[in-house]
């Protein structure tokens, strides 16, 4: 499922947000984040077009 591929990657991203961070390195742990919120951004559309496909609405 695509929407799962999305949220792995929004964990990793997320990891790599906390290393950066306990590294001293904010701006690249800011930019890890913002991966992670668009990565979670497309999983709940994904989910969200799923469920409207099966159930005919949300």
């Amino acid at each position: 499922m695509l929407a799962e591929e999305k949220l792995k990657k929004a964990i990793k991203s997320c990891q790599y947000a906390l290393e950066n961070l306990e590294q001293g390195n904010k701006r690249l742990a800011v930019g890890d984040m913002d991966y992670a919120e668009d990565f979670i951004k497309t999983a709940q559309v994904l989910i969200i077009n799923e469920i409207i496909e099966v159930e005919g609405k949300l």
